[in-house]
């Protein structure tokens, strides 16, 4: 967990944080011990589908993993069984499972390839005018007709297209469309097909396609 001392590293690691002990005795303890723990964890560790998002997305999911675990007298939360699993690590596949239950019910609007980039594997900034700002202006335009495309999809495209983008793999794209991790093929198989429709929107839209590809590698 990078960015953490030793001693915060072994606290969120330890199997079962004092918190827990509190949940019928002290509530108001409990949830402030237990509001601090998720914060710090999913912060410093989050799993690879809360890395992905902006972090004010991010955010909003964690606050909403935390309501999921609190709400109905901490249902989800007394769910948790000390049996050598550390409360870390179940805590982790709680706030994975929450967030793909989120983003399939409410997709991010901002894909890729409307955003900045956030890091290594991003799609690249866009060209300072400078240069050639004739250039500038035909990649922004390509970037702006492109998102009109994509919100024109299914809710099953867009999240395939975007969950490609962020490097998810078969496997991964059909848990997050709800499927199971057995459904990879039938997951790699949408994505070609919602790949052929993008393309199909752009051609409508007046958009070469072998030019389109050519603009965006040179920008």
């Amino acid at each position: 967990m990078a960015g953490l001392s030793t001693k915060a590293e072994h606290a969120l690691r330890q199997s079962y944080p004092p918190f827990l002990s509190l949940l019928r005795s002290d509530p108001g303890a409990a949830f402030k011990g237990f509001h601090r723990f998720t914060w710090r964890l999913l912060l410093s560790n989050p799993p690879s589908i809360l890395r992905s998002l902006r972090p004010e997305l991010r955010e909003d999911v964690i606050a909403e993993v935390i309501y999921h675990c609190w709400r109905d007298n901490q249902r989800v939360l007394r769910a948790y069984r000390d049996q050598g699993r550390p409360f870390a690590a179940w805590l982790l596949v709680v706030a994975r499972r929450k967030a793909l239950d989120l983003l399939r019910r409410e997709p991010p609007e901002a894909l890729p390839l409307t955003e900045e980039p956030r890091g290594e594997g991003g799609v690249g900034p866009l060209p300072h005018p400078g240069p050639n700002p004739s250039r500038v202006a035909d990649v922004r335009r390509l970037l702006s007709i492109a998102a009109r495309c994509i919100e024109r999809m299914n809710n099953k495209c867009r999240l395939l297209l975007w969950g490609s983008a962020q490097g998810y793999r078969p496997k991964e794209l059909s848990v997050l469309l709800g499927w199971g991790p057995n459904r990879n093929k039938k997951a790699s198989d949408d994505l070609r097909e919602c790949r052929r429709d993008l393309k199909k929107l752009l051609m409508g839209e007046g958009i070469d396609w072998q030019e389109a590809v050519s603009l965006l590698s040179e920008a």
